[in-house]
């Protein structure tokens, strides 16, 4: 398979971890407004939690250094990171007009000064400056040049496993134990990554895959193994340890769902449209749980099938409306003509 073509289970892949981030937030939202009891949260956290955003960081890593080769480094970079500060920027002051309109409806108090806090981003959108600063601090070193990748991914490492689970509220002090797989992801490449999974056939991908993420789950839950980007306050040397091999056992395991379950189309449209549906699903599902409480709906069932299904399905129906509506900045952020780098070879092996 040609590394110049995108691979749809790597898609497929991403699509099952912006699906699991939902069940993740779905569930805490349900927790923090006494529906669900912290035992629930917890399992959820710890189960699915584990392996969910490190998969996402890993597979938009492999993408990098093929985006780049079509491009020159600075008009990537330029590109990359004024997109994600900008839609970062947007969505902190949609996110939290919305949660101010929305008042004594919210689990937490929002306060007009606490929205144009950018430093401390709100919920989840720390994920976009985290993005920003693994980009201009990694990307430039190229790692996955010969010679250079195992010096940045131990040093990706390092990075990790010192703040493993650490989550200090201000930009930069976000999502550290994610950094190692998203180097990973650099340094790995497409390419090898469809390499790998092209060596293992498909019915051992499924049953291994499947095993391992229930194996892992279990010892997760029962260890209370600590999380890449939660739990810290929880953190021993031993649950670091065990959290740390159980991530990457996951997220391998992933990888080779993805392999498996290369033809589900709607996970792999999942993973294509991820960031849209990591953007817009927090407001759509929160807002589908006010309603249904109000409405004096208790079906847990019920609740949670509807938070999932607005979450998912309405961040891709709302995203997919934006951009017909010529408004698909709100999501991308804004564009610009990228000069491509001249070559002699037209098929040199990193295009």
């Amino acid at each position: 398979m040609s590394s110049a073509v995108r691979d749809q289970r790597l898609d497929v892949a991403r699509g099952a971890a912006i699906l699991a981030i939902v069940v993740v937030h779905v569930v805490r939202g349900l927790n923090s407004a006494g529906v669900v009891d912290v035992g629930v949260k917890e399992m959820v956290d710890r189960s699915v939690g584990l392996w969910c955003l490190s998969v996402f960081a890993f597979v938009g890593g492999t993408f990098i250094p093929r985006a780049v080769e079509k491009r020159t480094m600075s008009a990537y970079l330029r590109d990359r990171v004024v997109r994600l500060l900008a839609v970062y920027l947007l969505w902190t002051v949609m996110q939290g007009s919305i949660q101010l309109l929305a008042g004594d409806s919210l689990n937490n108090d929002k306060s007009i000064i606490r929205v144009f806090q950018v430093w401390q981003p709100d919920g989840h959108l720390w994920y976009l400056p985290f993005l920003v600063l693994a980009t201009v601090i990694f990307v430039p070193i190229r790692p996955w040049l010969p010679r250079r990748g195992v010096p940045v991914l131990v040093l990706g490492a390092v990075i990790s496993l010192i703040w493993w689970g650490y989550d200090g509220g201000y930009i930069g002090t976000q999502g550290l134990g994610l950094v190692v797989f998203f180097v990973a992801g650099i340094v790995t490449g497409t390419a090898k990554v469809q390499g790998a999974l092209d060596r293992v056939p498909v019915p051992v991908a499924a049953v291994v895959s499947v095993a391992v993420l229930v194996l892992t789950a279990v010892i997760c839950v029962q260890t209370t193994a600590i999380l890449p980007t939660y739990y810290w306050f929880q953190a021993t040397p031993e649950r670091i340890a065990v959290g740390v091999v159980l991530a990457l056992m996951a997220s391998a395991a992933i990888l080779l769902f993805g392999h498996a379950a290369r033809a589900v189309t709607f996970l792999a449209l999942c993973g294509r449209r991820s960031l849209d549906i990591y953007l817009a699903h927090i407001i759509l599902a929160s807002g589908t749980r006010i309603v249904l409480l109000k409405l004096g709906i208790d079906q847990l069932w019920l609740i949670v099938g509807l938070c999932l299904l607005a979450g998912v399905l309405g961040s891709l129906a709302v995203s997919t409306a934006c951009r017909r509506l010529r408004l698909g900045w709100v999501f991308d952020g804004p564009g610009f003509t990228m000069p491509t780098r001249v070559r002699r070879r037209p098929n040199h092996a990193g295009s």
